[in-house]
């Protein structure tokens, strides 16, 4: 399966199901709709996503692209602990203007800073979506993802909004097992998946 099929079946949510070999599904306690209406992307743009970065620019595009009008997006990126919004508003509709504005968006965000996603967690929910679809290549140490768990758990305590992780990861990363487990606990406990990507797959050909 080639990177951008891989990358879009991930985000378009509807694929999750035919999970690689590499992927760690959870069982999921609240079934996410095969087809979300509301949708949220959580992108990380920290300066160690540098290398991929323009990948995720393309994936980003090909994904909002192909949603119907019918359904809601948003996408928040986020560096320096700052979360920065397409659209400061929430939620708009999939029409072909929001999409050409979202693809000048993605271009003009560069990776830069640490990468923190507090602030855009808090945002991604305050857009009310159904499901946050939410890219990164690390949550920090096994301190630092359970805190982050703890805050999604206030903020999702109803369990309505479906949370799927799609984690950049190194062999040595793989390595860790206590910090994917903590990660996996954040999809597992909102309903969502935790889908691993091989890094070296997802950077542009040289």
């Amino acid at each position: 399966m080639s990177k951008a099929i891989l990358v879009a079946a991930v985000l378009f949510f509807c694929a999750l199901a035919q999970a690689e070999p590499k992927a760690v599904q959870v069982p999921d306690p609240a079934p996410a709709p095969a087809e979300p209406r509301k949708i949220v992307y959580m992108c990380d743009a920290s300066g160690s996503m540098q290398d991929v970065f323009s990948s995720l620019r393309e994936e980003m595009k090909r994904s909002v692209n192909a949603l119907k009008p019918s359904q809601l997006f948003n996408v928040i990126f986020y560096s320096a602990g700052k979360a920065i919004p397409f659209s400061k508003e929430g939620l708009l509709i999939s029409k072909p203007d929001n999409k050409k504005k979202l693809a000048e968006f993605v271009d003009d965000v560069s990776p830069r800073g640490d990468s923190n996603p507090l602030e855009a967690i808090k945002a991604a929910f305050a857009n009310k979506p159904e499901s946050i679809l939410w890219l990164t290549d690390g949550l920090g140490d096994v301190k630092a993802v359970n805190a982050l768990h703890d805050e999604i758990a206030k903020l999702n305590k109803d369990q309505k909004v479906h949370v799927t992780i799609i984690l950049l990861v190194t062999e040595e990363m793989r390595k860790d097992k206590e910090l994917f487990k903590a990660i996996e606990g954040i999809s597992h406990d909102n309903g969502g998946l935790l889908k691993m990507l091989d890094r070296d797959e997802f950077k542009p050909a040289k």
